[in-house]
C-alpha cells in the first residue's frame, strides 16, 4: 500500500506526510513536558519551537526542491516520506538548533552545487555554496569539511576553467574576516567559540543502549545497500544524473566524516547524512521491481521509526549501565545457582 500511495508526486501525498511529521514534532515536546499543557509553556520557550518546526520543514522542502529540479527520482514522492521517517528515527535532532541550522545552509549549498547549469550561472552558484558552507562552519565548525563537496563540483562542471577553484578561498577570506571583525569589536567569545570548536575525537562511543546500537547499525546497512544499489547502476543514468549522484554520495561521507570527528558523539550529528541516503533510498526503492519487496522495504523503516519515536516511554529499560546493587544481586544469583 506505501509503495503504491506514494508512487506519484501528488499533493496530498506531502500534505500528509508532513502533518504526520509536525503531529509528531508537537506532540514530541509535550510527551517531555507532562506536567506542563501548551497553554501552560512558556511563550518564548513557545515561539522557539514554531520557529525550529518551521526551520526542519524548510529543510525538508529544500531537499524536496533538489530533487525534483534535478530529476533525481521519478516523479513519486519516496525520497519526501523516507527523509521525514529518517528524522523522526534520529528524533534527538529536535534539539540540536545549531546543526539543524548548519544543516540548512549545507542543504542550501547543494541546491547551488547540483542545480549548476550554465557557465555564468555556475560561477555565480560556486559563490553561493562556499558562502553556505562557511555560514554553517559558524553553526557546526566541522561543517567547512563540505567545502571538498564545492571543489568535486568545480573538477566536475569547469574542466576548462579551474581558476574557480580560487572562488571558496577568496569567499573563506571574506567570511573570516567579517567574523573577525565582528568578534574583536562586537563579542570576543564568538571567537573563543570556534576556537573551542576547532577540535576533533575520532573515538567512536555513539552507542549508549541496545537501541542506539541498532539504530546506529541500521543506518549504516541502510547507507551502505543503497549506496551498493546506486553504483551498480549508475552506468545506465545520463552524465549530468550520474555527477548529481557523485556529489551527493561525497556528501554522505562528508557527513559520516564529521560525525566522526566532532569531539561531542551523539546521534544528531548524522543529520548532514540524512538527505544523501534519502536520495539514494529512493533509487533503491524504484530499482525494487515487485511491488511487495517495495512495500517491505518501506513498511519496515516505517516500523523502525516507530519504535525509536516511542523509545521515550520505555527508554529506561534500555541501558548498557547496571548500578551497583542490581549487579551485587544477580551476581549472588548466579553464584548461589
Amino acid at each position: 500500500m506505501l509503495s503504491v500511495f506514494f508512487s506519484k508526486s501528488k499533493p496530498i501525498n506531502y500534505i500528509l506526510t508532513t502533518v504526520f511529521f509536525v503531529g509528531l514534532y508537537a506532540w514530541h515536546f509535550v510527551r517531555k513536558e507532562p506536567s506542563a499543557s501548551i497553554a501552560g509553556l512558556n511563550a518564548l520557550i513557545y515561539i522557539d519551537r514554531v520557529i525550529f518546526g518551521l526551520v526542519l520543514l524548510l529543510t525538508l522542502l529544500i531537499g524536496h526542491f533538489i530533487i525534483k529540479n534535478n530529476k533525481l527520482d521519478n516523479n513519486n514522492s519516496y525520497a519526501y516520506l523516507i527523509n521525514i521517517l529518517l528524522l523522526i528515527i534520529f528524533s534527538d535532532v529536535f534539539y540540536e538548533h545549531r546543526l539543524v541550522l548548519s544543516n540548512l545552509f549545507i542543504l542550501l549549498a547543494t541546491w547551488n552545487l547540483i542545480s549548476s547549469d550554465s557557465f555564468f550561472v555556475s560561477k555565480q552558484r560556486v559563490l553561493n555554496a562556499s558562502l553556505c558552507v562557511f555560514v554553517a562552519m559558524l553553526f557546526h565548525f566541522w561543517a567547512i569539511l563540505f567545502i571538498v563537496v564545492v571543489f568535486l563540483s568545480v573538477l566536475l562542471n569547469f574542466q576548462h576553467d579551474y581558476r574557480r577553484i580560487l572562488i571558496p578561498f577568496i569567499t573563506l577570506f571574506a567570511v573570516s574576516l567579517i567574523y573577525l571583525a565582528v568578534g574583536f569589536y562586537i563579542d570576543e567569545q564568538l571567537l573563543e567559540h570556534i576556537g573551542q570548536q576547532m577540535i576533533y575525537d575520532i573515538d567512536w562511543y555513539y552507542v549508549q543502549t541496545p537501541l542506539d546500537a541498532f539504530l546506529f547499525g541500521f543506518f549504516l546497512i541502510l547507507a551502505t545497500l543503497t549506496l551498493i544499489s546506486l553504483l551498480f547502476n549508475m552506468s545506465d543514468l545520463s552524465k549530468k544524473i550520474t555527477e548529481s549522484y557523485l556529489k551527493v554520495i561525497s556528501i554522505l561521507f562528508v557527513g559520516l566524516l564529521i560525525a566522526a570527528v566532532t569531539p561531542e558523539k551523539r546521534e544528531a550529528l548524522l543529520i548532514y547524512s540524512l538527505f544523501p541516503v534519502s536520495v539514494m533510498a529512493t533509487h533503491f526503492v524504484e530499482k525494487l521491481q515487485k511491488t511487495w519487496a517495495r512495500n517491505l522495504f518501506l513498511s519496515l523503516l516505517t516500523l523502525i521509526a516507530i519504535v525509536a519515536y516511542s523509545s521515550f516511554y520505555w527508554e529506561s529499560y534500555l541501558t548498557w549501565e547496571l548500578d551497583y546493587e542490581t549487579f551485587e544481586f544477580i551476581s549472588k544469583y548466579f553464584i548461589s545457582k
